[in-house]
């Protein structure tokens, strides 16, 4: 029997590129959004230059003072922050005729047709292809860490808690300077009786302990098992047995931290562990490569089996923390948890 040609599957791609291109950003976006990360188009390497003043340079002047004693060498310094794109790729295989007995039942009734050529599918594995490669990288947002050699998401690229362990080792994220706060061993674990709000208490310790212009403003990244302990926590504190409602649990720590514009965010993608940070909004960056005019997902027939089709997508990511500086960031000594489960609907 004639085999499927993959020019219907081609011209698909063609067809669709301009509704596949929007995907991307369908997924990507609302979750940026929500984590407050900007998406840049970056090729290759975007170098953000963040000007810090110096601080508690006044004096009072008398006359009698000694002009170069007086003087003070420096107002300001400019710390560079770079963010570098890597190169990933999805590489689906798939025999095409694996679909000739199955009924596509998003498509009603086709199946493959070895005499229009015409897969049933095309559209559908298309969106699937981006789809999965957008949650992937989302997956990747904190946990990961560039590695070529370990075939899997969460080696995309550096995400946010490699980026602060790199700072850490760097010295540029330090208690001396602000930024780096000490709360020892498990301290949002689930409180252990009704009198037990060791996570509220560790929280507050937290917060009070951050440079107070970016407690008061200052968006709080929770991961949801933290926050769940908290909340209990604190119901614990004031006696509640009911859950503690989220508004009325913000309301509560704005008025004890002393932060009266202080948000929560939490999201999947941060993981179970115990890591948590502080930071002014819009203080991360998504990198990705620019689309052009490149195929965004490239259906080629390049096997000995014509049955056999790759669709292979391809793209450049990178990510970056702005700042460290203590007023627009504060993270936790904790230990970071990656949750690789996010991706798709099933994984194995």
């Amino acid at each position: 029997m004639p085999s499927i040609n993959i020019a219907s599957l081609t011209l698909a791609a063609q067809k669709y590129q301009a509704q596949l291109q929007t995907l991307p950003f369908m997924i990507l976006e609302p979750v940026a959004k929500e984590l407050g990360i900007n998406i840049l188009e970056v090729n290759y390497k975007d170098t953000r230059t963040e000007y810090q003043r110096k601080g508690n340079l006044s004096r009072p002047y008398a006359s009698g003072d000694d002009p170069d004693t007086l003087a003070v060498s420096e107002i300001g310094k400019a710390v560079e922050r770079d963010l570098v794109v890597e190169t990933s790729v999805l590489p689906l295989v798939e025999n095409i005729r694996n679909y000739r007995e199955k009924k596509i039942v998003s498509l009603g009734d086709n199946k493959v047709d070895n005499q229009s050529k015409k897969h049933p599918q095309e559209k559908l594995i298309l969106e699937s292809v981006i789809k999965t490669a957008s949650e992937d990288i989302i997956t990747c947002l904190y946990p990961g860490v560039r590695d070529s050699s370990n075939k899997h998401p969460i080696a995309m690229f550096d995400g946010f808690d490699e980026c602060v362990n790199t700072d850490i080792a760097a010295g540029e994220i330090a208690a001396a300077k602000g930024n780096y706060i000490v709360l020892g061993d498990d301290p949002f674990a689930a409180p252990t009786s009704e009198t037990d709000y060791t996570a509220y208490a560790n929280l507050l310790k937290f917060l009070r302990a951050s440079n107070k212009f970016l407690r008061k403003n200052g968006v709080l990244y929770l991961p949801d098992t933290v926050l769940f302990n908290i909340m209990q926590a604190l119901g614990n504190k004031l006696k509640y047995k009911d859950v503690f409602a989220a508004d009325a649990f913000l309301t509560y720590l704005r008025g004890e931290a002393d932060a009266r514009n202080l948000q929560i965010v939490s999201h999947e993608c941060m993981g179970t562990g115990d890591r948590i940070s502080l930071m002014e909004r819009g203080n991360m960056d998504l990198g990705l490569s620019t689309v052009n005019d490149h195929q965004f997902v490239q259906v080629r027939n390049i096997y000995t089996d014509p049955n056999l089709v790759q669709y292979w997508m391809q793209w450049d990511a990178g990510f970056r923390i702005n700042s460290v500086q203590a007023k627009k960031f504060a993270v936790s000594d904790g230990t970071p948890v990656a949750d690789i489960t996010l991706s798709g609907d099933y994984q194995s």
